[in-house]
């Protein structure tokens, strides 16, 4: 093997290493055997992470063995880097800064209704500055930054487009002005692509096709196929809530008019979740009645991109979730209409589609931490090598 072929065999390691620490400590035994290295082999590679402060020996988790040996587990170092996420809400924007273990430094929440748009944008930027400044030292730098919101990504210009949440992100470099001035790279993610990231990773279900439906105030979804989010050329999640239909009566319709949580609680009069879930303990007719419908119509949206990807898992998002119990029998039972309800299809739900794009956002920094670490090291070998 060339001196070439080994730098890359140890930087694909490395990467190795840093993705299986960055959930749990583990010791070098437990790693070379997910590895399939030599405990000789791995032992040189750590010896190379723990010279470039990348980790470091777990005290408090070494573990006295019989015969008297120690096994010692190894952990990543969270001060060799930061990483930023700023997610654009309904309402508010979050912006959360984490070390390079992914545990949260700090979190601003910052409102947005009744601030002119005028003012979100300049405001963001000026707080996010200041807090990576607050935190950032010689050896703990910020090393990127995601930027999460509903929309297209116009990955050319680094922009969002047709945000119909924010406006003012049309027409804004946020990006470019953060790259800017704070150095690093800026990734854009749309919202519900996001979200589904942090759901394969929450569910470790990479090997399946699975698809994402939201519903809120719209419709959206998004795609995992092949291995991937199926993204396309813009960043763009399936946002079909304008989609002409029909509804029962043969009117031509849209879908956010039939399948959104904002059409449900119109119909029902309702103003809060909590409203909602007593409707369904109560079993109200009502409810049950605009359920069916609901369930019909969502049935269909499942059989159209069931024609297309063939999936496996889905996941319902939203408030719907309170009531699963109430609605998944109604779906399942309109899944017939479509020929679905004998399919391998596995239904799940979640509420919190924040904490699913806080996932998703942790992960995909986090790698893309790891990466410029290593890109860095090779760097210095390859300087070294032609000295």
């Amino acid at each position: 093997m060339t001196g070439s072929d080994q730098r890359l065999a140890r930087q694909k390691n490395m990467e190795m290493i840093f993705n299986l620490l960055k959930d749990k400590d583990l010791s070098s035994s437990e790693m070379a055997t997910q590895m399939g290295l030599s405990k000789t082999a791995l032992t040189k590679i750590m010896k190379e992470m723990l010279d470039a402060n990348y980790v470091f020996y777990n005290e408090s988790d070494v573990i006295e063995e019989r015969r008297g040996r120690r096994k010692q587990y190894f952990t990543l170092n969270p001060n060799m880097g930061m990483f930023l996420f700023v997610n654009f809400i309904y309402q508010h924007i979050e912006v959360i800064l984490y070390d390079l273990t992914g545990k949260e430094i700090k979190r601003l929440t910052k409102p947005t209704q009744g601030v002119s748009e005028d003012l979100i944008l300049p405001n963001l930027i000026s707080e996010v500055i200041h807090l990576v400044q607050a935190y950032q030292t010689d050896s703990r730098v910020l090393m990127n930054v995601l930027i999460a919101a509903p929309g297209k990504v116009d990955k050319k210009k680094n922009v969002f487009k047709q945000s119909n949440m924010y406006k003012a992100l049309e027409s804004s470099e946020l990006a470019q002005t953060l790259h800017e001035q704070l150095n690093v790279p800026v990734y854009l993610k749309n919202d519900i692509n996001l979200a589904l990231h942090g759901y394969m990773k929450k569910h470790d279900e990479k090997q399946s096709n699975t698809l994402m439906i939201y519903m809120g105030d719209s419709v959206g979804g998004a795609v995992y196929t092949n291995g991937s989010i199926l993204e396309g050329d813009h960043g763009y999640a399936a946002e079909f809530g304008l989609m002409k239909t029909f509804d029962e009566k043969g009117n031509l319709t849209t879908i956010e008019s039939l399948c959104s949580m904002k059409s449900l609680y119109r119909k029902l009069n309702l103003s809060e979740v909590s409203e909602l879930k007593g409707l369904a303990q109560r079993y109200d007719l009502t409810l049950s009645s605009a359920l069916d419908k609901l369930s019909q119509h969502m049935a269909q949206l499942m059989h159209n991109f069931y024609q297309i990807f063939d999936f496996e898992h889905m996941c319902i998002a939203g408030d719907i979730e309170v009531i699963r119990d109430f609605f998944l029998p109604k779906l399942d039972n309109k899944l017939g209409l479509y020929d679905l309800e004998n399919r391998e299809i596995k239904i799940d739900f979640e509420r919190d589609i924040e904490s699913l794009m806080i996932l998703g956002a942790k992960d995909l920094l986090q790698s893309q931490a790891f990466q410029t670490l290593i890109d860095k090291r090779k760097d210095k070998m390859v300087h070294y090598d032609n000295i």
